[in-house]
């Protein structure tokens, strides 16, 4: 099965190109939970506090970007490995729940499916994306 082209994926690879011997590892989308003060406040328009992540991984750093609704690109960040304290990792039934530390002290706590109905590039996460991402920060 051949895999869907990934939009977001292309525009971060286009404004953050790879730097000299560096390589590509893999890409995964991840994204936030819901607010939960804001659901008790404003009810179901409260999904709209969740936050996308097409999250590049390289052998160097992990580039994040930040999608809007539409799913275009916002803001972009990068963080070489030094610069992550832990990457916390534990398998759900449809999701990994992801945990960066970083060492700010600023948590990014994402969920990144395994499974999908349909394949397309820079979607799911797999089990040797996370076992490198924990090898490399450690």
């Amino acid at each position: 099965m051949a895999k869907r082209a990934n939009k977001a994926l292309e525009r971060i690879r286009l404004q953050v190109p790879l730097q000299e011997a560096e390589s590509y590892v893999g890409a995964f989308m991840g994204r936030t939970g819901i607010k939960w003060g804001w659901f008790f406040l404003i009810g179901p328009l409260a999904a709209f506090t969740m936050q996308q992540y097409q999250v590049v991984v390289t052998d160097k750093r992990v580039i994040f970007g930040r999608l809007s609704l539409l799913g275009t690109p916002t803001t972009i960040d990068q963080f070489t490995y030094p610069e992550i304290r832990a990457i916390l990792l534990k398998k759900g039934m449809l999701t990994y729940k992801l945990g960066f530390v970083f060492n700010n002290r600023r948590r990014l706590n994402l969920n990144a499916n395994h499974k999908a109905a349909k394949a397309m590039e820079g979607f799911l996460f797999d089990e040797q994306m996370g076992t490198f991402l924990q090898k490399a920060v450690a």
